[in-house]
């Protein structure tokens, strides 16, 4: 969901949760789920997801750092997975 807007707030929740987690089962790495942009989506929309994961992304990579711990992020394509762009 990081890449959505107006969902910033959940994402940092959801992060802090994680790195709570992470700290109490020594696990190095958490996982940042980007979220899917709609099919349909424009150049615009499209922008504006990008610029939200990326201040997410940033915002979390922060974070992890403080704890120790390393962000992951996915690599999606349309090969591997069709519909995504």
């Amino acid at each position: 969901m990081a890449a959505l807007p107006g969902r910033e707030a959940e994402v940092r929740s959801g992060v802090d949760r994680a790195l709570q987690y992470a700290a109490v089962l020594g696990c190095p790495r958490v996982h940042l789920m980007a979220g899917l942009v709609r099919p349909d989506a424009t150049p615009v929309e499209r922008a504006k997801h990008r610029d939200t994961y990326l201040t997410n992304l940033a915002w979390a990579a922060g974070r992890a750092a403080a704890a120790g711990v390393d962000i992951l992020i996915e690599p999606i394509n349309c090969r591997d997975m069709p519909g995504t762009s």
